[in-house]
């Protein structure tokens, strides 16, 4: 399965394309975990069942530093012990067989090519004064030169890195 994502900072006008290739089985198996875990309900595990914490790191987390600590207070619910147990492991075998590549390009590019992808912030953030004008003076000077770059390099190379994501 190939999957690609536009991640975006309104704030530093910065933009990339993240390219995700994972094999089919794999990314089947983290969808259906990942309904399972949303699905799961967080019931609480008992706090009369008591155990002793083998790493002398984790000791000191007990109430009375000795080690022993209880279910509930240790794992907290079973979504905690699913995420644990299943959620993790999973993540972590999809993640060693997932390709993933990261194309950093101009924020205003990105938004023309995939403007489905950008939301329209309706909110401000809180600018010094001159320090709007001067991120998108800058930001603009950035995008004018990647044009030239682009042009100079031809459409045909880059465009076949956009529809590598597709």
């Amino acid at each position: 399965m190939k999957i690609y994502a536009v991640a975006y900072n309104h704030y530093w006008k910065t933009a990339s394309l993240h390219l995700e290739e994972i094999p089919a089985p794999l990314y089947f198996l983290r969808e259906g975990v990942m309904a399972l875990c949303g699905i799961l309900p967080g019931i609480p595990l008992p706090s009369w069942i008591w155990f002793r914490l083998k790493n002398r790191d984790d000791q000191k987390w007990s109430d009375n530093h000795d080690g022993w600590v209880n279910l509930q207070d240790w794992f907290g619910d079973t979504q905690q012990l699913f995420h644990l147990f299943v959620c993790t492991p999973v993540y972590n075998l999809v993640h060693r067989y997932t390709k993933t590549r990261f194309l950093n390009f101009p924020y205003e590019f990105l938004k023309e090519r995939f403007p489905e992808e950008f939301t329209n912030p309706e909110y401000e953030f809180d600018y010094e004064p001159g320090e709007r004008e001067a991120i998108e003076a800058a930001v603009s000077e950035i995008n004018i030169q990647f044009r030239e770059s682009y042009d100079l390099l031809g459409y045909d190379a880059i465009q076949k890195r956009i529809k590598y994501a597709k």
